[in-house]
């Protein structure tokens, strides 16, 4: 089922890219809570509905991140580009700690604001801030690694969230 989702979504945005619709755009940034990432946008007028995956590894933890979020675009102009610069943006993430013995997940709440600085038609720079709420916390024991025994803690109920991103417009 995954293998067709994905052949399915390469096929739609082969298809939209052919067809000369500036549709949708992949990126990639660093972010709290977005971490190192990869993002993939839908554009309709004015809203883009989003989904980024990020990863880190640091000190024997390894950090993932999904998020979902949609883009409103609210006011600013810009030549380059009919979709209004200045944007909100609510959304999820869905972030993983594992450690060598332990798995923490938590949800986050997003509201952040933003600006797309367009370098060209098709291109452009993403700078983003905002707030970032704990909704959800679970902890899952694993067997500890005698070798290792550090572990990054990230308990933080309320913290600032900002970001950069690239992107192109396919």
């Amino acid at each position: 089922m995954k293998k067709e989702a994905i052949a399915a979504l390469a096929m739609l945005l082969i298809s939209i890219s052919a067809s000369g619709q500036e549709t949708f755009r992949a990126g990639a940034g660093v972010g709290a809570p977005e971490l190192a990432n990869a993002t993939l946008r839908y554009q309709l007028k004015q809203v883009q509905v989003g989904v980024s995956y990020g990863w880190i590894k640091a000190k024997g933890d390894e950090l993932t991140a999904l998020t979902t979020n949609v883009s409103i675009h609210l006011w600013g102009s810009s030549p380059l580009s009919d979709k209004h610069v200045w944007f909100l943006r609510p959304g999820l993430t869905f972030f993983k700690d594992r450690s060598s013995d332990i798995i923490d997940s938590y949800t986050y709440g997003n509201l952040q604001i933003g600006r797309d600085l367009l370098i060209s038609k098709r291109v452009g720079i993403e700078l983003y801030g905002g707030l970032s709420v704990e909704l959800d916390h679970s902890r899952e024991d694993r067997a500890p690694d005698p070798e290792f025994d550090y572990n990054i803690d990230i308990d933080i109920p309320i913290f600032f969230s900002a970001g950069i991103s690239i992107y192109v417009r396919l």
